[in-house]
């Protein structure tokens, strides 16, 4: 987080609550980037294996964007994804599947109705949609390429569609529609007591940190 970022109490609130529902490792991974202004397509983390054994894995994690334009979320984009993660903790759904209007994450941040909001809500989806989460393959030596070598990757936000697409034929001057589809079995994974990603457990992680990617 950028040094000169302060969020707000209530987006405090909501981040410390994402945080717990996350564990600590596995929030600072996919709400990274929160108050950074540069734009960035790579972001590189380390942690250890909590293992009793005599030699711990590291363990090594990447996201990265496929828009070039835009690069990975920052600013307040993890405030986007925050609101949204705790909403489907909220509803439950079985297909990790949420909708909801503009007005439902402004009012839980508490950002004004404007259109500006509305569209760092669409920028920030978009951003996440084109973002991909990767582990690389811990057998590889830290002197080998990493390109190309993942053990694992997948992506946080795999769909997205508005009010035109689920209702084509209906026009309205109401809000319109958004629906997210999250990871399947990211609620049972990644929301319970094991916090599994990329099929790892990051809550028995240890020293997790960013390094330059």
């Amino acid at each position: 987080m950028s040094s000169n970022f302060n969020p707000t109490e209530i987006e405090q609130k909501i981040l410390n609550e994402v945080r717990q529902m996350l564990g600590s490792n596995l929030a600072d991974y996919l709400l990274s980037g929160l108050g950074e202004t540069n734009t960035v397509h790579c972001r590189a983390f380390t942690a250890l294996s909590a293992s009793s054994q005599a030699e711990r894995i590291t363990y090594r994690f990447e996201m990265r964007s496929e828009s070039g334009r835009n690069g990975l979320p920052a600013g307040r984009d993890p405030l986007v994804l925050a609101a949204l993660i705790y909403m489907l903790w909220e509803r439950q759904p079985l297909d990790t599947r949420i909708t909801f209007k503009d007005s439902d994450i402004l009012e839980k941040l508490q950002w004004p109705l404007t259109p500006d909001s509305r569209t760092l809500i669409r920028q920030a989806l978009e951003r996440y949609f084109l973002t991909a989460y990767y582990l690389i393959d811990p057998g590889i030596s830290e002197n080998e390429p990493t390109n190309g070598q993942y053990a694992s990757f997948k992506r946080l936000v795999i769909g997205y569609e508005t009010t035109s697409v689920l209702f084509p034929v209906k026009r309205t001057t109401e809000q319109k529609m958004i629906r997210v589809q999250f990871l399947p079995g990211f609620s049972y994974d990644t929301l319970s007591e094991s916090k599994r990603f990329l099929g790892i457990d990051f809550q028995g992680l240890r020293e997790m940190r960013e390094i330059p990617c």
